[in-house]
């Protein structure tokens, strides 16, 4: 086998063939202490998947970037952009955005110089730095300005890249024994930072590729290990639940833009990319807002939701609290009240995603209006409420499924099925015989008798009860989208379209959709709509009222004005419909939801 180089030789410029012998075997050292990185990930948060995420990043960008035509300037140019469709957590950002400050120092040099190569370290390093909404010192940026200083320095003593680029790594084996003095949270499990590891472990490899080791004989000599884990791990100590990454394409994007809009919505935020496009990092607990500010400068490419924290911590009493995406509570009740939430899913062409959480309410309104994009609904597998509720259940005593109507999907079985899964009769599920917030009212009410000590058995009686009592009517503004759904017939749904009829609707035993009046324009329709709550609300009693909308301005303040005229209204909750709802209403559609907080005389809850 031949050597690139020997050990003894001394250059003062790399060439490409050089450059990406070194970088591969740089790659290599990473890949074989990826269990090591994963074990020691303990910040920003112990998610253990730092060694799995530059493995990954690292591996696909070199199998996609194998043109050296052009010199060392071109394939980094190339690699950085490879890298940065490829990264793969805070990590993989964080290395794609380095190359992509280096590539732009080096231009389109065929060849590079010592000086020239410690230059473009230095600005790979800044553009790192500025990256980050709050770069944190103790991490992979400690390091590797460290080593650039280090290379720095190394110049000043010669010109020969081995000598210069072994006191970058010496520099930078330093800074990583240091991390523990600037994060507690080292200090604390006695380790050094994952990231900074494995930034020294690629210029470990990387060295030694310059010192004219061989690829080849490496390969032989160490396989890479199997992987003991993959994606991302729960992560408790994090203040977020969710990792989210997205790429997005445009033209002339900014960087600092893109942070300011998204500081409000988490923490971790790391915007990596150039004019054209972004790789986008942060822990939020609104991924799909994220994606809908975003949305505003380009287009998504790519996007990616990681769970880091296990579903139902904080049940709100010994009876925790499931429900589903369709229910069309806003974050801050689900939150407050410890609700579990189990997402639908969106199959938009032949991708899937997580109802709410991967695609945004706005968002699927958009793409409701291209025919040419086929769009459809799924309920949530078995597996995964067995998962949400064994996941409930360490953290309760028992659990109550409100579902969507078993009479409109499948949801309801999903979660039957589950339950008697997991036995021991601690789980039983409830159908809610409505959508939407007429779903996440009766959740709300189960959490707040859960609140108050209510049992399983209790809980589920009351909310039979209430069930009997809860009011609402809805209305579509485009019958396409109910007719494609089947709930409605063509001939139907076609009268109404072309007579500009709005009807007022009720859902009738769960599942048959029936209409109870009918009107020309929105004026008429809310007035109409207002006489028939006069006559089915009770004077003496308070309600819970609720308004879904996909996407209709000023409606729920229009009705919240109307309404409180004559309904003693405790708690207004307004939200946009979920997008699985959104897909069968439509655009334009609405509806209005009543429930007492009085049962039979009888006070439920404050």
């Amino acid at each position: 086998m031949s050597c690139i180089g020997s050990p003894k030789e001394i250059f003062s410029y790399l060439d490409v063939e050089r450059f990406r012998h070194a970088l591969r075997l740089g790659a290599r050292r990473v890949v074989e202490n990826v269990n090591k990185l994963n074990r020691i990930n303990v910040f920003p948060v112990q998610d253990g998947d730092t060694g799995t995420n530059l493995t990954l990043t690292l591996e696909r960008a070199l199998h996609r970037a194998t043109d050296t035509y052009g010199g060392v300037g071109s394939f980094v140019k190339k690699l950085s952009e490879s890298l940065l469709i490829e990264a793969k957590g805070n990590s993989g950002v964080l290395l794609s955005q380095f190359f992509l400050g280096f590539a732009e120092a080096l231009g389109e040099n065929v060849k590079v110089s010592v000086h020239e190569f410690s230059e473009a370290f230095k600005r790979a390093v800044r553009a790192t730095y500025d990256a980050i909404e709050n770069p944190k010192e103790g991490t992979i940026l400690t390091v590797m300005r460290a080593a650039s200083d280090g290379m720095a320095e190394g110049i000043g003593e010669g010109r020969d890249f081995v000598e210069a680029m072994e006191r970058a790594l010496r520099m930078a084996r330093k800074a990583l024994r240091d991390t523990p003095k600037y994060l507690p949270i080292l200090k604390e499990k006695g380790v050094v930072d994952a990231g900074g590891l494995g930034f020294t472990l690629l210029l470990e490899g990387f060295v030694e590729g310059l010192k004219g080791k061989d690829y080849e004989e490496e390969d032989t000599a160490r396989p890479i290990p199997r992987l003991q884990r993959s994606g991302h791990q729960s992560a408790v100590d994090s203040r977020y639940t969710f990792c989210t990454e997205a790429l997005l394409r445009g033209k002339e994007l900014r960087k600092e833009r893109v942070k300011e809009i998204l500081r409000d919505l988490g923490d971790s935020i790391l915007v990596a990319g150039d004019e054209s496009v972004i790789h986008i990092h942060i822990h939020t607990d609104r991924p799909s807002e994220v994606f809908d500010r975003v949305l505003s400068f380009g287009s998504l490419e790519e996007r990616k939701v990681d769970r880091m924290k296990p579903p139902c911590l904080n049940p709100p009493g010994r009876v925790a609290v499931l429900t589903d995406t369709t229910c069309d509570l806003p974050d801050d009740i689900i939150n407050s009240y410890g609700i579990c939430v189990v997402p639908l899913t969106v199959i938009i062409g032949e991708e899937s995603f997580k109802d709410g959480v991967e695609v945004s309410r706005k968002e699927i309104i958009e793409i409701l209006s291209d025919d040419r994009i086929n769009v459809s609904t799924s309920q949530p597998s078995i597996d995964e409420y067995v998962t949400f509720i064994e996941e409930a259940l360490k953290n309760a005593e028992e659990v109550i499924i409100v579902s969507l109507s078993k009479g409109l999907s499948g949801t309801f079985q999903s979660a039957l099925s589950a339950a008697k899964i997991v036995g021991d009769g601690k789980v039983r599920v409830f159908d809610s015989m409505a959508a939407s917030i007429g779903e996440g009212l009766l959740a709300l009410r189960a959490a707040e008798l859960s609140r108050e000590g209510y049992s399983l058995l209790e809980i589920y009686e009351r909310l039979e009860r209430l069930r009997e009592e809860l009011i609402f009517y809805f209305t579509f503004r485009d019958f396409h989208y109910i007719v494609r759904s089947g709930r409605i017939s063509w001939s139907q749904g076609k009268i109404a379209q072309l007579l500009n009829i709005r009807p007022i609707l009720i859902l009738e035993h769960g599942k048959e959709i029936k209409r109870v009046s009918q009107s020309f324009g929105e004026k008429r329709l809310i007035d109409k709509l207002v006489k028939l709550l006069r006559r089915r609300v009770k004077p003496n009693m308070r309600y819970d009222v609720g308004v879904a909308h996909a996407l209709v301005p000023g409606i729920p303040e229009i009705l919240k004005e109307r309404l409180k005229k004559f309904i003693q209204i405790r708690h207004f909750i307004m939200n946009v419909v979920t997008p699985v709802l959104s897909i069968h209403a439509g655009p334009g559609a609405w509806g209005v939801f009543l429930l007492p907080i009085d049962e039979k005389n009888n006070f439920i809850s404050q």
